[in-house]
Formats: C-alpha cells, structure tokens, sequence
C-alpha cells in the first residue's frame, strides 16, 4: 500500500510504517515519522497486517523479517510484503530463515536497482524454502529464539555497564579536574 505524501496526518493517529521503521526484531512504534489519519485507515483496513502473517522488505533494505504486530492499528507500505503462512509452517522457523545471511544473499540478488534495491518478486516467489517436518521446525525455532533472546539481553546488559563506565570517567574527570 503506498499513500501520497498529501496522505500524511500531522496528529500522529495511525502509524503508517515504511521499511525505514522495522527490523528483525519488530516495529519501532516509538521512532515512526510518518502517519496517517483515522478515517483513512478505516478506508484501508484491509491493507492492516493480520495475526499468523510475516513481514517481509522488499524495497531499499531488502530482506528485513518479522512477525506482524496486531496489538497496534498501523498500515504497511508496498515496500513491505505481508507474508501468510499455511498451517504446516512454524513462523518463527521460517522468519529466522527468511531473515537469515544466506537469504538476504538470494534476495539481494534477484534484486534490480542499483542504489535502491527493489526484491523481484516473481523470483522470490519461485523459491524453494526446505521445510523440516513441523516439529523440528519448531525445536529449531525455539532454540534460536533463546539464543536471540540471550543475545538482546547480553546486549543489554553491555549498554549497561558502558553507561556506567562513561558515568564512573566523568565523575574522576570532574574530581581530579576540581582540585587544582
């Protein structure tokens, strides 16, 4: 879905979410610069992403995966590709793998576009994805979801204490600086 620029709501109602607002990690709702008004979303409702569906870029950052986000009323733009699963798919197996190096390396190249990628989506969809049978997709998927999980956190916790150190050499700073 793509709105014209006209389309754009000053009050910050319905977040509209280009490929510049996602990653693998989901929707930066807090960051989003672009919005659309109410009743303009309630024209376009059907474009909303649904439970059970993948998002997938295929302009500009091609290869950015995610679950759809349904606690918000938000529009994608056509720079985003809604994907729906069939129920023999886990989705976190396929988004890690949709999301993965050696993906975004197809996807990159079946790309045109020299400075702005745009995914071909005909290749893209003659894709043959290996599918485990379900319960190993999922065995999969769990076990990278918990070493993401401990990688945010690691994350986190690194941030953390680079904060604390930057804090602990500004207050030696000031002390030793102070004194003469």
């Amino acid at each position: 879905m793509e709105v014209g620029s006209s389309e754009y709501s000053q009050n910050k109602e319905i977040p509209f979410i280009r490929v510049s607002d996602i990653t693998n990690n989901g929707i930066d709702f807090s960051n989003v610069q672009k919005f659309i008004s109410a009743s303009l979303f309630e024209n376009l409702k059907a474009y909303k992403p649904k439970e059970n569906e993948l998002l997938y870029s295929k302009d500009g950052t091609v290869g950015i995966c995610l679950e759809a986000d349904v606690s918000h009323d938000y529009i994608i733009s056509g720079g985003i590709l809604r994907l729906e699963l069939k129920a023999e798919v886990n989705k976190d197996f396929l988004c890690f793998l949709l999301g993965s190096y050696i993906m975004n390396v197809f996807a990159n190249r079946v790309s045109i576009g020299a400075v702005i990628k745009h995914l071909n989506i005909g290749e893209f969809l003659k894709l043959k994805i290996p599918l485990p049978p379900l319960a190993l997709q999922t065995q999969i998927a769990n076990r990278l979801k918990n070493s993401k999980f401990q990688a945010l956190s690691l994350e986190k916790e690194a941030k953390e204490i680079l904060h604390k150190a930057k804090i602990d050499i500004e207050t030696l700073l000031l002390s030793a600086g102070g004194g003469g």
